[in-house]
């Protein structure tokens, strides 16, 4: 059983990384023409385009790594049929059910992988590429409440804001430019109007001790789905939360992560699936099946994010909805389904 177990794990390894290196480098060949199409617009060198191609790729990729776990399972099974490897298997009384436990735990590697560290890498990646284009570092027209303190600014650069409007219970702040600098806040061309007198200073330098640190209050713009990692849109909607900011486009992309990661282990019951049929013996024919009823349900996922998006229903229901109906389905599918050798 073990002996087995490692067979077909290392056959569908090989077959993922295949299926990998093959889908990385048609991403990076699209991206390539389509910057290539751009940069003879704008004037911008061969280097530009290379660079910008590679940094894209990875995220293009995260989105469909379900799909290559589904690319890899199928020619796994394939690949036993077609060299009638699955009769010694069967005749040696196993069933067809002992490819699911190490299938199940591949798919599940894979979801933690992809959920972790290459989603990390992926957003990292196309950051570098769209910092370039936009200029991500300034916050226009800001404004928050957090405690008893009302804090508005018109824009914020780097650790700097300007034109800073500040209110508590006792005194109302007015200053051209506020600075975070050694853990503490410094206003400069400041006005400072105390409630109860109603007496008001003006400074030169003032510092102010009744606002937390930068990184506990400042919080950028949304700036797109391709933009944050888990672990980023985690500490991010931990922060809005704190402040009281709705956190609605940050959920909905936490969910839809989730969602389109435990695609893998739904991707990974349905190549099973097809292992059954006839179909499995045709290399084209079953991942063209396989791509055909994968895309569906990919795009429905899609489009119960874009739902969320516009505030129809709550983020949780982007996972809920799209793999409760999904299960549903391949619990259908599995007591209809007539297995091969039990």
């Amino acid at each position: 059983m073990k002996l087995l177990s490692k067979y077909f794990v290392k056959k569908f390894v090989s077959f993922f990384l295949s299926s990998f290196i093959v889908i990385f480098f048609f991403t990076f060949l699209v991206n390539f023409f389509e910057n290539m199409n751009m940069a003879s617009r704008k004037g911008l060198d061969m280097n530009w385009i290379l660079r910008t191609s590679f940094y894209q790729t990875p995220y293009f990729v995260s989105l469909i790594i379900p799909v290559i776990t589904l690319f890899g399972a199928i020619m796994s099974f394939n690949y036993f049929i077609s060299t009638n490897e699955h009769k010694a298997i069967y005749s040696s009384g196993y069933s067809s059910s002992v490819f699911l436990k190490p299938l199940f735990i591949l798919s599940f590697v894979v979801f933690v992988f992809s959920s972790t560290l290459f989603d990390r890498f992926a957003i990292n990646m196309y950051r570098k590429v769209y910092e370039i284009k936009h200029d991500v570092n300034v916050i226009e027209n800001y404004y928050i409440y957090f405690s008893d303190i009302y804090l508005g600014a018109k824009k914020i650069i780097a650790n700097k804001l300007f034109d800073v409007y500040i209110e508590n219970r006792d005194k109302v702040i007015i200053t051209k430019e506020l600075a975070f600098l050694n853990d503490k806040w410094l206003a400069y061309d400041a006005k400072v109007i105390e409630k109860n007198n109603h007496f008001i200073s003006f400074y030169d330098e003032y510092e102010i001790n009744i606002l937390p640190p930068f990184e506990e209050i400042v919080i950028e713009n949304y700036v797109s789905d391709s933009y944050y990692d888990i672990f980023v849109l985690v500490q991010r909607i931990k922060k809005l939360f704190k402040l009281s900011i709705e956190a609605q486009k940050e959920l909905s992309l936490f969910y839809f992560k989730i969602s389109l990661m435990f695609l893998n282990i739904i991707f990974a019951i349905l190549s099973f699936l097809i292992s059954q049929m006839d179909l499995i013996r045709q290399k084209v024919w079953a991942i063209s099946t396989a791509t055909l009823i994968a895309f569906f349900m990919w795009f429905f996922v899609v489009m119960v994010k874009r739902t969320s998006d516009i505030g129809i229903i709550s983020p949780s229901m982007i996972f809920i909805i799209s793999h409760g109906l999904f299960v549903i389905i391949l619990f259908y599918a599995f007591r209809r389904i007539r297995f091969r050798y039990g």
